[in-house]
């Protein structure tokens, strides 16, 4: 229900809505062995990912790392990226990999 008013406003408004969501303990001991992360896991329904034009997946390596890859796992009009970058947590900020 939620996600159907936010797309309703995204297109009235002519703007962009992002929604932030949790991935479920499952995929998050995925992500520890290395696996990549899919459009189902999301944590709760998957209303996230069928209302959704992208979802975008921002993806950590081993603890304590700064590397973060940032990529689509599922787009309406089927183009995506896929980059890694470097997380400043002092800054909140994304930079590009040196």
């Amino acid at each position: 229900y939620l996600y159907e008013h936010l797309k309703k406003i995204a297109i009235a408004e002519e703007v962009i809505i992002f929604a932030v969501v949790h991935i479920s303990k499952g995929a998050h001991y995925k992500l520890k062995d290395g696996e990549m992360l899919d459009v189902h896991s999301t944590k709760g329904s998957s209303a996230v990912s069928q209302k959704a034009d992208k979802v975008i997946a921002f993806e950590g390596f081993e603890e304590g790392s700064k590397k973060r890859r940032i990529r689509t796992v599922a787009s309406r009009d089927e183009t995506g990226f896929n980059i890694v970058t470097d997380f400043d947590w002092d800054t909140f900020q994304f930079k590009a990999r040196t």
